[in-house]
This record gives C-alpha cells, structure tokens and sequence, in this order.
C-alpha cells in the first residue's frame, strides 16, 4: 500500500506485520499508520481473513428497519 507521507508499506501475508520502505520515518507516523491500516481492514484482507461478503440478507435488513417493534 502507497500512503504519501510515508511511502511504500508492506504487509506480510503470513503474519500482518508491516514493512516501511523508508527506514527515516518517525515513530508516531508509524504509529498512525498502522493503526490506520488495521482500522480500515487491510491488515485482514491481507491475511485473508476478511469475509468480502456480506452474511445479511438485504430484504431482511430492509424489512427489519421499515418494520419497528
């Protein structure tokens, strides 16, 4: 993944750690970048464990909100 201010990371597929191709980088850089990177599901979908597909069934959803209890 490309993030501008750091440059090139990594993210190793067998165990989620992250590899910066700029070892000059500040520690909270690091710091916001990962957690960036773990809040928006890349670190799973890495690992492949990140389901793509949702397990709702959208008529369902629809019927649960236009049909309050």
């Amino acid at each position: 993944m490309k993030i501008q201010k750091v440059g090139v990371v990594h993210i190793n597929c067998q165990n989620g750690h992250l590899f910066w191709e700029q070892a000059n980088l500040y520690s909270v850089s690091r710091q916001y970048v990962k957690k960036y990177l773990v809040q928006e599901g890349f670190v799973e979908l890495a690992l492949g464990v990140l389901d793509p597909q949702p397990t709702y069934d959208a008529g369902l959803f629809l019927d649960e909100i236009s049909n309050p209890i």
